[in-house]
């Protein structure tokens, strides 16, 4: 179970997208599905009807149930993504912090 800490922001821009992708070693296992801005899916958005600076910031959680058909050690990630050129999008800003909960459980 994730629990990512982030903040996206824009200045002079009507609007700002963002995301989080789960990986297993270089496999995307999920990534957002929102609506597209043009650029690409989004789990989180921000928009005004005019140019301004807007910050959003917030907490990712969630749940996955993976089933990676192996014995062997296996390496999960998050990687976040920036759908829109000079927007900012940081993961653990002004001292956030954020992990990761995984469980094995046997069949």
């Amino acid at each position: 179970m994730p629990n990512l800490v982030f903040y996206i922001g824009v200045s002079s821009a009507p609007y700002v997208y963002g995301g989080f992708r789960l990986l297993r070693g270089s496999s995307t296992v999920v990534a957002p599905t929102n609506s597209t801005d043009g650029n690409g899916a989004y789990d989180y958005g921000a928009g005004f009807p005019s140019s301004g600076s807007i910050q959003f910031g917030s907490r990712h959680g969630g749940h996955h149930i993976d089933t990676p058909a192996t014995t062997s050690a296996t390496t999960y990630k998050f990687q976040a993504m920036n759908y829109t050129t000079g927007r900012t999008f940081r993961v653990n800003h002004a001292g956030g912090s954020s992990s990761i909960v995984a469980m094995e459980i046997a069949q």
